[in-house]
């Protein structure tokens, strides 16, 4: 198979882990609210409705606890599940790291450049070390797209990107069902109000 060949499906593959870390990283930004702004509604909920929240509670604390450590523990265990990592797969990712190491270490910048650029380097420089660290492959290759970096051999590539796109996608599938997400998501106020049924009756067997 021809380099150009070879190259045109490792862009598509790029783009594909590019795409699913951005997905990633934009449920995370809506979480982050969304997991307060659910929190906030469903107590505001409960006050509206006369639930007392705190007899549902008594004698629930152990089921509450492992409901959410459960989640909280499946979420991690996503999220820092090691990728792959075999030598004679990840080689071509060493090269790409060493060409980004040419072109951007601190020690091989021009003390010239302006103040904004410098920076700016030196943390593309940070990131394609702590990606190539963790074997994160998405963080890697954004730093060497940026830098318009091509690989000199593709073996093993295909096969490690394949990993942690899987990776990505199951936290986004974990995150999709979350209630905070479901929440979000709703687009009238029956909708949001059920969602708060289904919370209700998962952590406390209670139906409104």
């Amino acid at each position: 198979m021809s380099w150009l060949l070879n190259y045109k499906k490792y862009r598509k593959k790029v783009k594909e882990l590019l795409f699913a870390r951005s997905e990633l990283e934009y449920q995370d930004m809506i979480l982050s609210d969304a997991n307060h702004d659910f929190e906030e509604y469903y107590l505001r909920y409960c006050a509206e409705n006369n639930i007392d929240l705190s007899s549902l509670k008594s004698g629930k604390e152990e089921k509450i606890d492992n409901i959410f450590s459960t989640t909280e523990a499946k979420k991690e265990a996503l999220m820092h599940k090691p990728v792959e990592k075999a030598k004679d797969k990840t080689k071509v990712f060493n090269g790409i790291y060493k060409e980004i190491a040419k072109r951007i270490h601190p020690d091989k910048l021009s003390i010239f450049l302006p103040v904004d650029e410098l920076n700016a380097k030196e943390n593309m420089f940070k990131t394609a070390s702590a990606a190539m660290k963790d074997c994160d492959w998405g963080k890697l290759l954004e730093v060497a797209d940026k830098l318009d970096i091509k690989p000199k051999t593709f073996d093993g590539m295909t096969e490690q990107m394949d990993l942690e796109i899987a990776k990505i996608n199951k936290i986004v599938n974990h995150n999709n069902t979350t209630y905070s997400w479901v929440w979000y998501n709703c687009e009238s106020e029956e909708c949001k109000e059920e969602v708060i049924k289904q919370f209700l009756h998962h952590l406390f067997d209670y139906r409104t």
